[in-house]
């Protein structure tokens, strides 16, 4: 491999986006941090209902993403790095709108 094959390598290495497996551990901890009903919570349930229905806008800021903890901020990242068409539980998904709606409705599900 020359010098032009490898930084071609490179390149192509960065212009790929790391798709995130959705898998059990991921979202376990998304719904455990839907079910607290705090504002990041709140934050996460709705990022991930936007990203998986088309019709929900995500309308937070992003400096309230920025305000995100650490293990928050993680999560969300992956919420982002999601794939349309993967492969994720419909239960999970119908469960965290559920909690979502309900503290919006100012109560808990």
């Amino acid at each position: 491999m020359n010098i032009s094959q490898d930084n071609s390598a490179q390149n192509s290495e960065q212009n790929t986006t790391t798709v995130i497996d959705f898998n059990q551990a991921f979202g376990e901890l998304l719904l455990k941090r839907v079910k607290q009903g705090d504002a990041s919570g709140q934050l996460l349930g709705e990022a991930f209902i936007s990203a998986c229905r088309p019709n929900r806008p995500f309308f937070h800021g992003l400096f309230a993403v920025t305000e995100l903890d650490a293990e928050a901020a993680t999560l969300f990242k992956k919420i982002i790095a999601m794939r349309s068409g993967a492969k994720l539980p419909l239960a999970l998904l119908n469960e965290i709108e559920a909690h979502v709606f309900a503290f919006a409705k100012g109560g808990v599900a």
